[in-house]
């Protein structure tokens, strides 16, 4: 467990915590600034907790020592409790969250649920800093009351680039480290906001990584990093669904922050996330992957099982980007649902949901709206263990004991080889198109020479990108200490000009499309 803090000054900062009647310590193994062109950050520190028992409760605080004092100071203690490794287990699910008052109904709504989650998977979008550093400071003051006490897992968002003040994903990198499985790369590149078209380098470190908590293994993706055919991030992904023991973890969820099936009119076509699907799904489909959760729309829609557009089989995918961020909801629905795959949709209400597992077939999947008593959305979900495409298979890894990022880059160059291999392909196959092309050419001038007449049509097809901009512990808590007044975004709902303007428009829209083993509250 990682447990991450913010002081305003250097300082030999260590984490204490009580196991056994003791103060055992945990030195800081980072500590350090980072700054941009208006900002400079507090010291982070880092530290991480080893010897914990599962579904233990500890008091930890923080302590600091200079070359002329050495203090505790009681402002720093907390208690935290580990997750347990046994049934039942609950996993929040949170997404888009910012810093309103709506944002924090929602904060204060997941830490008062019971049963208590024993760690929360935010899904991207965590600040909405957007450049403006000190927006971080912010956010974590209004999470630490929850944080401090649950652990936190994330992955990165759009909103997390932030590439116009400095490095790519940087205030998140900085201060959300995760289960890495090897030190982060990152090269320069570019995201286009307007179209979502980005080539940037993040691989490793904070941005693709999994996790587990009890008999469920999570794995992070970065809708926002490479991961075509070659990319690290799939070489991960295929060695990482390849080598998992579904004796010890038989449950997969994975985790991403744009989603790939969804019917709200925002945030599509989009091209990172048509590239992440066009590349990952065939990897997810030759897996048993039995959740699939997103964010980045901002409304809650959730899928029947699906796989590769084929309802029936498959995982189901959840939408849940209502967490209170400062652009509002969406309730921007097509007026006829007509995908089958749509089971239950609202772009009304802000909130979280649960994975609540029962054992190693059965969990449950809850929406929980903030102004309402109970799941407003519920499921029983069905562990996959098996492919939901037949035709689909996962590579032979011979040892996954193997070292992580050897066993990518052999990945990586195999790939490279079955590509090169293709391109062979392509140029015998061009030099017959070719050929067929002239043959085709003399055809039509010899049409043309004796037509009179031509017509063509031309079809355009029109794609509306005009929204605005869009604009993590892993099994970490969070102790952060800033100085400053907090001041909390403040926006009128698009959902309630629509209603002012449109005096018909429903005050709670939702659709449900559910087969009968759905339980609506």
């Amino acid at each position: 467990m990682i447990v991450t803090w913010a002081l305003p000054s250097p300082a030999e900062d260590a984490l204490e915590v009580l196991i056994a009647g003791e103060w055992t310590r945990f030195p800081a193994w980072s500590v350090k600034q980072y700054s941009t062109a208006s900002y400079m950050s507090p010291f982070i520190h880092h530290a991480t907790v080893r010897g914990l028992l599962a579904n233990t409760s500890y008091e930890y605080r923080i302590s600091s020592s200079s070359s002329s004092s050495s203090s505790s100071s009681e402002l720093s203690s907390y208690v935290m409790r580990t997750p347990d490794d046994s049934y039942p287990l609950t996993v929040a699910v949170l997404g888009d969250h910012g810093q309103t008052p709506y944002s924090e109904e929602t904060i204060e709504a997941l830490g008062m649920h019971q049963p208590r989650p024993q760690v929360t998977f935010l899904v991207g979008d965590l600040s909405y800093a957007d450049g403006q550093g000190e927006r971080w400071d912010s956010w974590e003051s209004i999470v630490e009351p929850t944080f401090s006490e649950m652990p936190l897992l994330a992955l990165p968002g759009n909103h997390e680039i932030e590439n116009a003040v400095g490095e790519a994903f940087e205030g998140y990198r900085r201060r959300y480290p995760a289960p890495e499985v090897a030190s982060e790369i990152v090269g320069p590149g570019t995201f286009a906001e307007d179209t979502y078209d980005n080539n940037l380098t993040y691989d490793y470190g904070s941005s693709f990584y999994s996790f587990s908590v009890g008999r469920a293994k999570f794995l992070a993706l970065n809708t926002y990093a490479e991961a075509g055919e070659g990319s690290r991030q799939r070489a991960w992904l295929e060695r990482e669904l390849s080598c998992v023991d579904r004796s010890v973890t038989p449950w997969v969820i994975v985790g991403m922050h744009a989603p790939w099936y969804s019917t709200n009119e925002k945030h599509r076509p989009e091209l990172a996330t048509s590239r992440h699907r066009n590349s990952l799904e065939p990897v997810l489909s030759a897996a048993g992957v039995s959740l699939v959760l997103s964010g980045h729309v901002h409304a809650y829609e959730r899928s029947h099982a699906v796989c590769l557009d084929r309802v029936g089989e498959g995982p189901t995918y959840v939408t849940i980007g209502d967490g209170g961020n400062r652009e509002a909801l969406y309730d921007a629905w097509p007026y006829h649902n007509d995908e089958p795959w749509s089971a239950f949709r609202n772009g009304t209400k802000y909130g979280f949901g649960t994975i609540e597992f029962y054992n190693d077939s059965v969990a449950a999947w809850r929406w929980l709206p903030n102004e309402v008593r109970g799941p407003r959305d519920e499921i029983f979900v069905e562990n996959r263990l098996e492919p939901c495409d037949e035709d689909a298979s996962l590579p032979e890894i011979d040892d996954c004991e193997m070292d992580v990022v050897a066993a990518v880059e052999a990945r990586r160059s195999g790939a490279r080889e079955d590509d090169d291999d293709d391109d062979d392909f392509v140029v015998k196959k061009g030099n017959i198109v070719l050929a067929k092309q002239v043959v085709l050419a003399v055809i039509i001038v010899l049409a043309l020479a004796v037509s009179v007449t031509a017509f063509a049509t031309l079809r355009a097809a029109y794609f509306d990108t005009s929204d605005h901009q869009h604009a993590f512990l892993f099994g970490a808590t969070r102790a952060a200490f800033h100085v400053g007044a907090l001041e909390l975004d403040t926006f009128v709902p698009d959902h309630h000009r629509q209603q002012e303007e449109d005096p018909h428009s429903p005050s709670d829209h939702h659709e449900n499309k559910d087969d009968a083993t759905a339980v609506l509250v």
